[in-house]
């Protein structure tokens, strides 16, 4: 089975939120290197949309999965908002994707068990994502957290949090690709 991993935003240009001495393209690239590192120890084929500090456009990132014939398409972000206040962490798939929203509800189960004090924002649709809608495979998008609360920004500094929402989004998709290689939805 092979995965496709898009750590988002990178490049000069679009690096994504900043608060709180905390830059999304980086805080991406850096869960998603360890969900890389955990999905390949597991046996998966993981392909990287990138590595290092680098601008792809969202139409590329598409490309490179579709023409590589991934099994499932994982976007990772991290919210932020004009206030302090918002936090939590939410998953976003595509309305008309039943295998999206399986896994999407995968990522969340697991994210709710091994981060329980935060937020559930939960599932959330949306027709409007690059990532979402021109990908041929179920395709999430991770907003992990807000690095705009002071709360969670701090915490989000260690690696003892970065590791733990690595680790859930891991299981959540081994789970996934386990369920879809066993055929076990439509």
């Amino acid at each position: 089975m092979k995965i496709f991993i898009d750590p988002g935003h990178g490049g000069g240009i679009d690096q994504g939120a900043q608060h709180y001495g905390l830059v999304e393209k980086d805080l991406n690239l850096n869960i998603a290197l360890r969900v890389r590192s955990g999905l390949a120890e597991l046996g998966y084929e993981v392909i990287m949309s990138r590595e290092d500090d680098r601008a792809i456009s969202l139409t590329e990132r598409t490309w490179q999965a579709n023409t590589l014939k991934a099994d499932a398409f994982m976007s990772i972000h991290f919210n932020g908002f004009d206030s302090p206040q918002p936090e939590g962490f939410e998953v976003l798939y595509y309305p008309s994707s039943f295998n999206g929203r399986r896994f999407a509800e995968l990522i969340l189960f697991n994210l709710r068990t091994v981060m329980p004090e935060h937020v559930n924002r939960g599932l959330k649709e949306r027709k409007d994502l690059a990532v979402l809608r021109l990908t041929n495979m179920p395709a999430v998008l991770v907003e992990c957290e807000f690095i705009s609360n002071p709360v969670q920004a701090e915490w989000l500094k260690t690696m003892e949090a970065r590791e733990i929402i690595a680790n859930a989004l891991i299981y959540g998709a081994n789970k996934f690709l386990v369920k879809l290689e066993q055929n076990e939805w439509p």
